[in-house]
């Protein structure tokens, strides 16, 4: 390494880097080992011929690097586990992150000064006077003698020149952002995906080449990691379907959506609310009556609580009538039938609507016949533990829960073990006694009492908000073209679906801001409102 660094760097880099890593793993011997694989993998750059024009700062990416490859081989996701509690999510304040952002700054300060020495008398003169010395736009205009509208033009042009050039030299640092996969459909294995939300390469080649194909070259100029790297990663993810070859390089094969085309979504339904969503409610609170007649299990319950469960489900058959055909799962090599969808993280907007404090959940549903739309913390909620891992103790509790929804209420139908499980399940929430009864705390309904909730309440409500809805779906559509890269414009359907699918959660969001709603005193009793059983015939 004699070449990169001195003696005296190289044993001061040693030793912050043997810091740095023993404060990662906990362990001395751990701490070695990582240390050494950032140096080795240095030593192969140099080997293979990458030109390294700031060693330290290389340095230390490469250590971010190493560290995210060491997470991914030891990390155990769950299918569930939400991004934020994910460990490589939780290192902060990161001393790699720390070095080569230092590193970065001092270089482009240097490069800027370069650039802005490069520029005619008048940008030179103009930027300098503009924004480092904070003269007003008049006053550098009488000074050199020009007009207003000449400086404001020098202003723009020499911005957008100084930017280009930086850009197009590659002459910054990619500073990573978080991207998370999710599956709409159904999959035998989350490993795939899993393997994703926790490596920052690979999140990060794929927000790179959404947009633009890049190149094994480009990505790897561009992120900071070695092309061996990228070019295994890529390799990785062709063979899972979630990237593609294509004439100018790689591409994703996935929708990616970030917060700022969130919130432009947002947008929308923030001007509908008085014609769509404010409706809804309304007209639910207006037929009150039709829905108690219906008297299923729950029916009795207040109305700000009655209207969590009914808001989603009014929503959800508006939103899918005439839908199925067009909206049908692609198949894909794993045997699983589904759509994969990117939310990418890190971009800064203007918010329309401050949904930071509130959960968005999908839907999910269960052969058995439940359904949920989730409130707080999706991930560990006990319904998609109850959905989601049937072995073991969940296995007999959903069993147990089965038995009693379909009849067997009173503590003399159940049998020694089912009063065990009895006891669990009111310990996590889905049921409670009332004297010798057992009573779900959620609402059950028969087929046919299903059926009557959709033909006397929520279709003739459907009709009278069949304008609204089909100006929501004009809009959405045009909005998810304009966002959409040209390569993906197949998927304008699916993505015109997913925009229109918030309008339950988001209706539910001004029904709580507006006083509508319930507020649980838990996020135990907050998982069950929105939760509901249909019986089997």
């Amino acid at each position: 390494m004699t070449e990169l660094f001195t003696e005296q760097q190289l044993e001061a880099h040693s030793l912050a880097l043997l810091r740095w890593a023993y404060g990662k793993t906990g362990s001395r011997s751990a701490a070695e080992d990582l240390a050494q694989e950032v140096w080795m993998r240095l030593y192969q750059s140099t080997q293979n011929g990458t030109a390294i024009q700031q060693p330290e700062r290389y340095l230390w990416k490469i250590a971010r690097y190493v560290w995210c490859r060491h997470l991914r081989s030891t990390v155990y996701c769950a299918a569930f586990e939400p991004l934020e509690d994910h460990p490589l999510a939780a290192e902060e304040p990161d001393p790699a992150h720390q070095h080569a952002e230092e590193a970065e700054k001092a270089y482009f300060v240097q490069k800027m000064r370069k650039k802005l020495m490069e520029l005619n008398r008048y940008q030179r003169e103009i930027m300098i006077r503009y924004y480092i010395e904070g003269q007003p736009q008049k006053t550098i205009a009488q000074d050199l003698g020009i007009s207003v509208s000449t400086v404001k033009w020098h202003l723009f042009d020499t911005r957008q020149r100084l930017k280009e050039e930086l850009m197009e030299n590659n002459e910054f640092v990619y500073k990573p952002r978080k991207l998370h996969l999710a599956i709409s459909g159904s999959t035998p294995d989350f490993g795939d995906v899993n393997a994703v939300n926790a490596s920052l390469s690979k999140q990060n080649i794929c927000i790179a080449s959404y947009r633009k194909p890049k190149t094994i070259e480009e990505l790897s100029r561009m992120l900071g990691i070695p092309q061996e790297y990228v070019e295994s990663d890529l390799q990785w993810m062709v063979e899972k379907e979630m990237m593609e070859k294509c004439e100018n390089g790689y591409r994703p094969t996935f929708l990616i959506t970030n917060s700022a085309e969130k919130q432009e979504k947002y947008a929308v339904y923030l001007k509908m609310k008085e014609t769509l969503s404010d409706t809804i409610v309304q007209e639910l609170l207006a037929a009150q009556d039709k829905i108690r007649a219906i008297s299923f299990q729950g029916s009795t319950q207040p109305m700000n609580k009655l209207l969590w469960l009914l808001i989603y489900q009014l929503a959800d058959s508006m939103v899918d009538g005439g839908m199925s055909e067009v909206l049908q799962h692609p198949v894909h090599s794993d045997g699983g039938c589904y759509h994969l969808l990117g939310f990418a993280g890190g971009d800064e907007e203007k918010k329309t609507l401050d949904t930071c404090d509130w959960s968005r959940n999908g839907a999910m549903y269960n052969s058995e016949g439940y359904m949920w739309y989730g409130m707080e913390h999706f991930g560990g909620a006990e319904p998609v533990k109850l959905f989601s891992f049937p072995i073991g103790e969940w296995k007999r509790l959903q069993a147990t829960l089965l038995t009693i929804l379909n009849g067997h209420t009173a503590l003399s139908d159940l049998d020694a073990q089912q009063k065990e499980d009895l006891a669990a399940l009111i310990a996590k929430g889905f049921v409670k006694l009332n004297g010798e009864q057992i009573v779900p705390c959620f609402c059950t309904f028969t087929k046919k009492e299903y059926e009557k909730l959709k033909t006397h309440v929520f279709w003739p409500i459907a009709r009278k908000l069949a304008k609204a809805l089909q100006q929501l779906h004009t809009e959405m559509e045009t909005l998810c073209r304009r966002q959409l890269p040209a390569y993906l414009q197949n998927e304008l359907p699916f993505m015109t679906h997913l925009a229109k699918y918030d309008l339950g959660w988001l209706t539910t969001f001004f029904a709580y801001q507006d006083g509508h709603l319930y507020i649980p005193e838990n996020e135990q009793e907050g998982a069950m409102l929105t939760l509901a059983y249909i019986k089997p015939e």
